[in-house]
């Protein structure tokens, strides 16, 4: 029996916004671009807190930190952004959809959880929260040549840019990690304040 779990802490999507998304991740798979992997759109998600592998006994008191914690965070509404990559245009890894309307509130909810989830031993990110979703990742020995037409691709493509995500819950999941991609499977569905 492994005593370790994969896990992340996400807001999920709904699905009209899932809808959007995927059919970019097919224009960009359409674009036959050699090492683009596009997300699958039943894996896309906003992830406001990656564990990586936890201690399968720290499950339960992670769970009760996170529902007390986003107990004390009101619904919020954000939007789909536009489209962007990391790091840049010349040699993109990420290829992304940002956030925009109450990203202030979002910051707010993933510092709230990053601060209660140190009592548990979950150390906080090194790195600084940039809230995106995912549409595809290009594999590491992928030519520049790939890279930039995968960025052209992506900004060319049809997107409607706007829809909106009401933020009323957090979902921990837990990734099993497959040759054909990751599986997910929630863990808790934990509502904001103001949800009975």
């Amino acid at each position: 029996m492994r005593h370790e779990i994969r896990a992340f802490l996400a807001i999920k999507l709904p699905d009209d916004v899932t809808a959007t998304l995927g059919h970019l991740a097919e224009q960009m798979a359409q674009a036959r671009i050699g090492g683009l992997r596009p997300v699958r759109p039943e894996n896309m998600h906003l992830t406001l807190k990656f564990f990586g592998n936890v201690n399968a006994r720290q499950v339960d008191s992670i769970i009760d930190t996170l529902a007390h914690t986003v107990k004390t965070i009101r619904p919020f509404t954000i939007r789909l952004g536009n489209v962007s990559v990391y790091p840049n245009t010349k040699s993109p890894r990420v290829l992304w959809v940002g956030l925009e309307e109450d990203v202030a509130s979002l910051q707010d909810a993933h510092r709230r959880i990053e601060t209660a989830l140190e009592q548990v031993d979950i150390e906080p990110d090194s790195r600084e929260f940039r809230p995106h979703l995912t549409i595809a990742r290009m594999r590491d020995r992928t030519s520049l040549a790939e890279r930039r037409k995968a960025a052209e691709a992506l900004f060319s493509a049809e997107f409607r840019s706007g829809l909106q995500i009401s933020v009323d819950h957090v979902s921990l999941i837990r990734s099993f990690l497959q040759p054909e991609g990751p599986q997910y499977t929630s863990l808790a569905e934990l509502p904001l304040g103001g949800n009975t």
